[in-house]
């Protein structure tokens, strides 16, 4: 039975995407809190590509424990006691010399973490990246609310100079301990309901787009979680109701045993002291000596039951606050979609996107009077490699700055909120054009530049086999598009295979 045991409090362990899992408590803050990052957009002193930078989150993801990343990056697995309150931590560490400057890249360090740690995918690693960022710089340097919901283990690695996550990129070297909560108890997932509490929801919120879209995406998340939970806790139900069934049965067993002992100890006569009396008293009191153990055995059992059906009942109760979080945050996000429909119109009235030149080349995607030109205030400024756009998916598609190198975009078309963006490193010249109903854009693969065709998602549909010369302009006819191919050739491709 402590085998069992064993494998139904592991099976308890693992409720959520894997083992660790991030917590997604309602405690509240400034409701007035707006979290804008500082980002430095001069030129880098060092190109990197997307995946480059991902990467380096993946590194630091693929070692359990404390790893660090050449000096600059650090990841701390803070494991308490399991009887001790409070929640676990991977605090994830910029060390002095950390050269991450841009909110969009530090993401995509902790979205390589997350997907090498824990087992993520890429989407989901994105989604909660964003959140923990958010999350850590609502409560940056706030030791009194990371008390209240963390172990004393994790406490004694934070300090009111560097916990959480500042709103400047000028602060973060060597002074950023962010918290990534882990469920308690786990070795593999992200505590969630902690990163997406109110707080963090109310700051979303704010945002002109109320982050509609990353909402919705954790609410996802979550639905999953809830799901895997709900069939691993109904496994360990079974399981412990088959155990305590075993137990009354060897309890019921148990008791007949001891009565038949009882019953052959008053069967022999006290004066009876013949050697054969003397030999079944011996037999009676070894037997006595056995049960007493077993009864011991059974005894802690029961108890050993009881506990994990008290860790059950909690389980159980943890999945329906949950279902009722994501309850309550689809019936916010269906207010806040109609609330955006229905100051659409007046939102296009307002402005019109704009491309204003920017030093070194591409440009800042701005929204300017209809009228006047006048670049118009309170708007997003995404910063993009080429000054042309396209109407595409339901919004204009762009080719944003990322990472010293590009990522195919789609904005919102009133509010120029990032609506959704391809995960491909796209070249930041590529020319950009839409055809078929498809975009298409020239990608990177493996080192090699081709021809990427994108759905209104942002999907990649397909890549050209052929490498072609990053520069090149796109002739769409009826039956083909025709492209310059990395020897200068034109070469015509299928619209729909890039055969």
């Amino acid at each position: 039975m402590k085998k069992a045991s064993l494998l139904i409090l592991a099976a308890l362990a693992c409720m959520g995407a894997g083992a660790l899992d991030v917590d997604k408590s309602e405690l509240r803050t400034d409701p007035s809190i707006r979290i804008r990052f500082e980002n430095f957009e001069g030129p880098p002193s060092k190109i990197e590509t997307v995946d480059e930078i991902r990467g380096i989150g993946a590194a630091l993801g693929r070692s359990p424990g404390e790893r660090s990343y050449f000096g600059r990056y650090r990841v701390i697995r803070v494991l308490g006691s399991k009887t001790a309150p409070g929640l676990d931590a991977d605090i994830f560490v910029l060390e002095k010399d950390a050269a991450v400057d841009h909110i969009r890249n530090l993401r995509l360090i902790i979205e390589g973490y997350l997907t090498a740690a824990f087992g993520y995918s890429g989407k989901d690693a994105s989604t909660l990246a964003e959140f923990v960022t958010v999350y850590n710089a609502v409560y940056r340097k706030n030791l009194d609310y990371f008390g209240s919901r963390y172990k004393q283990d994790v406490m004694a690695h934070l300090d009111a100079f560097s916990a959480g996550l500042a709103r400047s990129y000028r602060e973060w070297p060597g002074m950023t301990r962010m918290l990534i909560p882990l469920r308690e108890g786990a070795s593999g997932a992200v505590e969630t309901r902690t990163i997406s509490d109110q707080a963090v929801l109310g700051d979303l919120r704010t945002r002109e787009d109320k982050a509609v879209e990353l909402r919705k995406e954790m609410v996802d998340i979550k639905e999953r979680e809830i799901a895997r939970d709900e069939e691993r806790t109904a496994a360990a139900r079974e399981s412990v109701r088959k155990e305590a069934a075993s137990a009354a049965e060897e309890t019921g067993k148990l008791e007949r045993e001891q009565a038949e002992v009882r019953a052959k100890r008053e069967a022999l006569s006290p004066e009876d002291r013949s050697p054969e009396a003397q030999a079944e008293r011996r037999t009676l009191d070894e037997k006595e000596r056995e049960l007493a153990q077993r009864k011991a055995g059974l005894e802690e059992d029961k108890r050993d039951i009881a506990a994990r059906e008290a860790e059950i009942a909690a389980a159980e109760t943890r999945i329906r606050e949950t279902r009722e979080e994501v309850r309550r945050e689809r019936k916010d996000i269906a207010a806040d979609q109609r609330e955006i429909l229905s100051r659409e119109p007046d939102r296009a009235a307002a402005g019109i996107p704009f491309i204003k030149t920017a030093s070194g080349g591409g440009g800042r995607l701005v929204m300017i009077h209809p009228r006047t030109g006048e670049e118009l205030p309170d708007y997003p400024q995404a910063p993009v490699t080429r000054r042309s756009y396209r109407s595409f998916g339901g919004g204009i598609a762009v080719i944003l700055a990322r990472g010293g190198g590009g990522r195919v975009a789609i904005l919102d078309a009133g509010s120029l909120a990032e609506k959704v963006s391809a995960r491909e490193e796209a070249y930041p010249g590529s020319v950009l054009e839409v055809g078929g109903g498809w975009l298409f854009a020239v990608l990177r693969d493996s080192g090699v530049w081709r021809l990427g065709k994108y759905d209104s998602a942002l999907s990649l549909l397909a890549l050209s086999r052929v490498a072609v010369n990053p520069e090149t302009f796109l002739l769409f006819t009826d039956s083909a598009v025709f492209v310059e191919d990395g020897d200068g050739r034109v070469r015509p491709l299928s619209p729909a295979t890039l055969d």
